[in-house]
């Protein structure tokens, strides 16, 4: 239960995924609305798990830009040097 809760103070809002993205928040709004980036509705609001946001990172990588554990890898780093810890 303590970790579930711990995961509920680590969602990330649009502004966030935004940054961590480096797209407007407008993009950010356009492809979760078409599907296109997994979040949670909590109330009115969207939040983003940061453990599911890396694995979708890694899936929209294509071989041509550098291997799978690469990218897994720096989608990581990206999420820690933002305080988000990811399991």
């Amino acid at each position: 239960m303590a970790e579930d809760t711990r995961r509920l103070r680590q969602l990330m809002s649009v502004p966030e995924l935004a940054d961590l993205l480096q797209i407007s928040v407008k993009s950010v709004r356009e492809h979760v609305r078409a599907g296109h980036i997994p979040s949670l509705k909590v109330g009115h609001l969207r939040r983003f798990d940061p453990a599911t946001i890396e694995r979708w990172i890694v899936e929209q990588q294509r071989p041509a830009h550098g291997t799978v554990r690469a990218a897994k890898g720096a989608a990581k780093r990206h999420l820690k040097n933002r305080g988000l810890a990811v399991p």
